[in-house]
């Protein structure tokens, strides 16, 4: 059974899914994201441990006080490729960022800079799962798929610019 917990943001409302052991997806705007509702999880459903945590976590995060997440996270149904992107993106430091084309080349995949974009758009673990450190090769915002678009992204690489520690 899937459990939830919302976390209040300065981005706006996040929805945290989760099993019993793990993180199953995080959503921006959760009462019209798409993305969410493949999850089939009813806004009544409570939180368990494992929501909760990653809602504190969050809420740290938001805090400026956590730069790394240390949660348990499901990436079932992903194909081998989707898992080492998403794998070699958990690498990315706070306050980081990284072109496709050098994550592709990190991941193992050094030709699939455009596949490696896809992957981006649809990681079901946005800020947990930093897709919002990509950026073009030029450091050009090229897209992002979670809350406002480019207007999150930028928002968050300038929030963890500021809060980085050097």
């Amino acid at each position: 059974m899937k459990s939830l917990s919302d976390v209040a943001t300065p981005l706006g409302l996040l929805r945290v899914i989760a099993d019993e052991n793990a993180v199953v997806a995080v959503g921006f705007n959760p009462g019209s994201n798409a993305k969410l509702s493949r999850f089939e999880v009813q806004s009544e459903q409570s939180a368990n441990a494992v929501s909760e945590e990653a809602a504190k976590q969050l809420q740290e995060y938001f805090s400026g006080e956590r730069f790394v997440f240390e949660l348990p996270l499901c990436l079932d149904g992903l194909s081998p490729f989707s898992r080492d992107v998403l794998d070699c993106l958990q690498g990315v430091p706070f306050g980081q960022i990284l072109s496709y084309g050098a994550l592709a080349e990190l991941s193992g995949h050094a030709q699939a800079a455009r596949a490696v974009g896809r992957v981006m758009a649809a990681n079901p673990i946005p800020i947990i799962v930093p897709f919002h450190r990509i950026v073009g090769s030029t450091g050009k915002m090229t897209g992002y798929s979670g809350g406002s678009g480019i207007a999150t992204k930028e928002w968050l690489l300038a929030f963890e610019r500021q809060h980085a520690v050097i």
